[in-house]
């Protein structure tokens, strides 16, 4: 970990001294000597990026703003949080103030650097910024508008750290149920896409697994299938073949609130419904799970002995002779 940290310091400091360079598009700032830490260094990139940029001309070369603009990126996941929101929150009103016309520019470039399947930094946090002021920018054309507003809410409705939303949904038996209905230690949310082959794999991969199985049939881990449409008889038709130890559902209502970008979708959440990963791959639960079955199972084989122990100690103990005052 060392390493990793001491590596991109001596990358933050590559940038600094190519900010002086010509192919540079404009001077990047050089943190102070004073500041060593990681965090402490990105965050002051992050926080003066822009200062020595001249916005009204800026964008008169897209592709050096948008290089520019990566690099400003590329700084954020190692900064301090609130330094990169407000230092987005800046850059946003300060290219309204001097090039109002370039926002849906830079709102462009904000998706395919934060957003989009390209995107080598895609954090959610940080694009929910951009996503919803251009949701209400009237610079920002009509169509885009309804675009942004529709990853806003999507973004802002599974993030990790959030709670599942309280969907309706329709049952392969016809019963209405809400997200908040369902109750486990864990659930996992397998996104039905019939149009998406990986989709068809992981649900097959997931459903022969014995290690999610017993967790299924323990009682620790409940499973969905949630088709982003109506419960029509096509669907009803499709899912006839679907695993009997999931619940299976469909709800229009989840392509609003569910980001969907990651294919195959698969959301795991805890038994607060607080989702926990939103990226992982079918391999990678199928390991995860493989673990916390065995860690189960050595913890009950370890109280078990442990009981089996005391229930001897107290056998033992009990036919062991009572010494009186007259054997004395």
């Amino acid at each position: 970990m060392r390493k990793i940290i001491l590596s991109i310091i001596a990358l933050i400091s590559a940038y600094c001294v190519q900010a002086q360079e010509p192919q540079r598009y404009f001077q990047y700032p050089e943190p102070p000597e004073s500041l060593v830490s990681l965090d402490q260094r990105t965050s002051f990139l992050v926080e003066h990026f822009w200062e020595r940029c001249n916005l009204k001309s800026a964008f008169s070369s897209r592709a050096k703003m948008h290089e520019a603009f990566n690099d400003y990126v590329s700084f954020m996941p190692y900064a301090d949080t609130t330094v990169v929101c407000n230092s987005v929150r800046k850059l946003i009103s300060d290219v309204k103030k001097a090039v109002p016309a370039q926002l849906p520019v830079l709102f462009e470039m904000a998706e395919s650097s934060l957003y989009s399947d390209s995107a080598e930094f895609p954090i959610d946090q940080v694009y929910m910024i951009f996503a919803n002021t251009a949701a209400k920018s009237k610079e920002v054309a009509k169509d885009a508008r309804e675009r942004y507003s529709r990853q806003a809410s999507q973004l802002g409705g599974s993030m990790v750290g959030q709670k599942l939303p309280n969907i309706s949904m329709t049952t392969s038996t016809g019963e209405s149920k809400k997200m908040n209905d369902i109750s486990a230690s864990y659930i996992l949310i397998l996104f039905d896409d019939p149009d998406d082959p990986e989709n068809m794999m992981a649900r097959v991969r997931l459903s022969a697994d014995y290690s999610l199985n017993k967790l299924i049939e323990r009682g620790d881990m409940t499973v969905i299938s949630l088709y982003p449409g109506t419960a029509d008889q096509e669907w009803k038709n499709r899912i006839a073949t679907y695993p009997s130890n999931w619940i299976v559902a469909a709800s229009p209502e989840s392509d609003r609130y569910f980001d969907r970008r990651n294919k195959p979708t698969i959301y795991y959440a805890n038994k607060n419904q607080e989702i926990l990963s939103k990226s992982l791959l079918a391999e990678n639960l199928l390991v995860a799970f493989r673990k916390v079955l065995q860690n189960k199972e050595q913890i009950e084989t370890a109280r078990e002995a442990a009981k089996q122990k005391a229930l001897e100690q107290q056998k033992k103990e009990n036919e062991s002779p009572v010494i009186t005052d007259n054997d004395r």
